[in-house]
């Protein structure tokens, strides 16, 4: 008896965060696309988390706000299974990027050295529909075996597959965590 309700106690835990997680993250994606020029970034945003996430509408600018503040201080993705992490990903487009397939690119930004710059780990390529300004991008599973480490700081983006630029069009950061 103990143990099942210790397991359902976590599992309720687990639910209430990934609850407030989604009530932090809505507003953030929405303050993201809101054109007006104290609060839109240059390039799209992408926020990453341990956390299952979906999309909830809010009507509230001051909870919009207040969750943006909240996730200025991103907490460490922890791992989910020996050296191997599932990162779910929320990425917030300026404008429809008017193709069915983005890039999700990853770079390793914890080199000491500036001159050294940064590793590029790999990419992946994303469904999306050519109207979405919102792309949710979850279980995305990265490992150690693809060159991952606890403690390292990644930067990912969002990318067309064919600009020769290769402008991001959404960043984001996070750290992975034992």
């Amino acid at each position: 008896m103990g143990a099942t309700y210790a397991r359902r106690s976590n599992m309720t835990g687990r639910a209430t965060v990934a609850a407030i997680a989604l009530v932090m993250l809505a507003p953030c994606l929405t303050l993201a696309a809101k054109p007006a020029s104290d609060h839109a970034p240059k390039t799209g945003l992408i926020v990453a988390s341990s956390m299952f996430l979906v999309a909830t509408p809010f009507d509230s600018a001051v909870t919009l706000v207040a969750a943006m503040t909240r996730l200025q201080q991103p907490q460490p993705l922890t791992a989910s299974c020996g050296g191997a992490w599932r990162v779910h990903f929320a990425v917030q487009l300026g404008r429809p990027s008017g193709e069915e397939r983005l890039e999700l690119e990853f770079y390793d930004v914890s080199i000491s050295s500036p001159a050294e710059g940064r590793t590029r780990m790999f990419s992946s390529e994303i469904a999306t529909h050519r109207g979405d300004t919102t792309i949710f991008v979850n279980d995305f599973v990265i490992s150690t075996d693809l060159g991952f480490a606890a403690g390292h700081e990644y930067e990912v983006s969002v990318r067309r597959p064919t600009d020769t630029g290769r402008r991001p069009l959404a960043k984001g950061r996070f750290t992975l965590q034992d």
